[in-house]
């Protein structure tokens, strides 16, 4: 499979998981999703920006404001709501929107199909664009940070740290699928070339383009982007910052996200927010805000891995909260206790500006609108470092290997040239270069006998990479809570209640797009793991082509060409291997 069928593939993967997402959720389901519709309508039809009172008008199904009857209820479902489907499109009423100096790319990009559809097909048209459009930016992303697709173990661990909040609120009509979306394909060639490219030219280009479509999709999109170029400054080695300052690319980076600041100031400040605001309310000193975010603290956790709808609206059950929690934070120790100094500095410093910018949003926002924080608004920047984490903990754990017996070695003992302390060698694994002077055998790729262990030969097949298996692990737990996660969502929006046993009846009180969405939701889930599994195995090739090299080697005497003889500026065979892992023969190592 080339690089771009790699690519199709991811990005359909979001695309059909996304859409499942937004069949599952009822109209006006999503955070803010009316005053959102109603702003892309303004948008598409030539009303905007509205007029002093942010009036617009809008066709009766656009309006869809009869969430109320269940949004705050735990034991009433969406049914309560009157369908939309049958209301009249030529019907036009008055609506307004909080949402109505917002940056209208997003709405112009997404909002068409309000144009020419009516009812819930035109809202789920809108729905399905804006699914599209994260799937199209956070595919790519994901994809680049894989190295195109072949490293199979980053791939399934960077999707498993897409959390089911993330899908969440981009399937519905809100501005933060471009947001999110635009940070995630930032990340992707950002530590993509701080992972594996340190020596070539930094792909300024793409960078611009997302940095700017993020502080084009929100008010505050600006913040986020000014963060994540930060954060991605720091990771850069010095002297190739200090490279940086002197050349063309850095500048001209910045000087077209300093004018796309400004058109977003611009328009804040000509269009103002036209609904009127709440009266001004009291801060009271610092300790009412370190109370309040002290408080919050466990609520943003689960708003992190597992919200659907608004902010309390459909939740993963809190055990599967934390089980879910065990892939970031097994992901941040490995990269804390065996990353380097700077590789240790990237995710503290982003979990720093992510409370930063919280605490400055909130002490801002505190006297217009109260108390007011959810994580996704940090997302942007969350997903970009938790992303940044995840590859790295994979090319880490890609440098230690499993024996049979479940020992292991790192990657920095490698062994060249004769080895004083055979029985040192016992469990452990010598792949390429490290297997000169060290073992004897008519391949590394395909079986060694290691001295001092006798005359067994271990087949290559039997050995494992720890980011392969940490990639399996991760993928299990994520698709467990994502099954139990759709489950408990579909319920609270469609039955009330929480669990039930009798599944055919709970599949049967909901409408076809919600049974069609669960479909679609669980097949992606199921095929994509499946997929991951079937190509990690049978990239396993890296360690030996087939099971017909793996055969027991007759005594010999060992290799003469010790590692230490390669010439310089050429690479060991294990960086040159195809498959798990493997890195791509152009690619310069980043620097230490």
């Amino acid at each position: 499979m080339g690089k771009r069928g790699r690519w199709g593939l991811i990005v359909a993967w979001f695309l059909l998981l996304g859409t499942g997402i937004g069949l599952i959720v009822p109209a006006d389901g999503g955070p803010d999703e009316m005053a959102h519709q109603v702003y892309a309508y303004a948008v598409v039809s030539g009303q905007a920006p509205m007029d002093a009172k942010g009036t617009v008008e809008v066709p009766t199904y656009v309006k869809t404001d009869e969430s109320d009857c269940w949004r705050d209820s735990e034991v009433t479902s969406a049914l309560c709501a009157r369908q939309i489907e049958g209301r009249d499109s030529t019907t036009m009423v008055e609506a307004r929107s909080a949402a109505a100096n917002y940056p209208p790319l997003y709405y112009a990009i997404v909002g068409w199909p309000l144009l020419f559809l009516s009812g819930w097909p035109a809202l789920l048209g809108v729905r399905i664009l804006s699914v599209l459009l994260f799937s199209l930016l956070a595919g790519t992303g994901i994809w680049k940070l894989s190295r195109e697709g072949r490293d199979f173990p980053t791939l399934l661990l960077t999707l498993a740290v897409t959390t089911p909040s993330v899908f969440a609120i981009v399937a519905g009509v809100n501005p933060q699928a471009l947001e999110i979306g635009a940070s995630i394909l930032f990340a992707g060639y950002a530590w993509n070339w701080v992972l594996y490219r340190g020596q070539n030219r930094i792909p300024w280009p793409a960078l611009t383009f997302a940095a700017v479509l993020m502080i084009l999709s929100r008010s505050v999109g600006m913040l986020w982007a000014i963060a994540l170029s930060l954060v991605f400054l720091v990771a850069m080695p010095w002297p190739r910052l200090r490279q940086e300052l002197a050349r063309r690319g850095l500048w001209t980076y910045a000087g077209v996200c300093a004018l796309a600041c400004v058109a977003v100031l611009a328009w804040g400040l000509l269009f103002p927010q036209p609904l009127q605001e709440p009266e001004p309310q009291s801060i009271g000193g610092v300790g009412p805000i370190v109370h309040f975010m002290g408080n919050l603290l466990p609520e943003w956790v689960t708003q992190y891995v597992g919200v659907m709808g608004g902010a309390h609206t459909a939740r993963m059950p809190q055990p599967f909260v934390y089980l879910y929690l065990l892939i970031p934070l097994g992901l941040l120790w490995c990269v804390l206790v065996h990353g380097k100094w700077r590789q240790r500095l990237v995710p503290i410093l982003g979990i720093l500006c992510a409370g930063a910018l919280c605490l400055v949003i909130v002490i801002t926002l505190w006297p217009r609108t109260g108390p007011m924080w959810q994580t996704r608004y940090a997302m942007p920047l969350i997903m970009p470092v938790s992303l940044y984490v995840a590859a790295l903990a994979s090319k880490i754990y890609g440098r230690i290997r499993l024996a049979p017996s479940g020992t292991y070695r790192p990657d920095s003992s490698k062994v060249s040239g004769a080895i004083s302390d055979k029985s040192a060698l016992v469990g452990s694994e010598l792949v390429g270069s490290e297997a000169t002077g060290a073992a004897t055998g008519n391949s590394a790729r395909g079986s060694v006998t290691v001295a001092g262990v006798g005359s067994n030969t271990v087949p290559a097949l039997s050995w494992q990479r720890l980011d392969a298996v940490a990639a399996r692990f991760a993928g299990v737990v994520a698709v467990v809570c994502w099954l139990f996660f759709l489950r408990e969502s579909a319920a609270r929006f469609w039955q009330g209640a929480s669990w039930s046993l009798d599944v055919l009846s709970f599949l049967y009180s909901m409408p076809w797009s919600a049974r069609l969405g669960i479909t679609l939701a669980v097949a992606a889930l199921v095929a994509g793991l499946v997929l991951c599994f079937y190509l990690m195995r049978k990239s396993r090739g890296e360690f030996a082509p087939s099971t017909s090299d793996a055969e027991t080697l007759p005594k010999s005497e060992p290799d003469t060409q010790a590692a230490d003889t390669q010439e310089p500026g050429t690479q060991a065979a294990d960086t040159q291997e195809v498959g798990v892992g493997a890195r791509d023969p152009q690619e310069t190592p980043a620097e230490p």
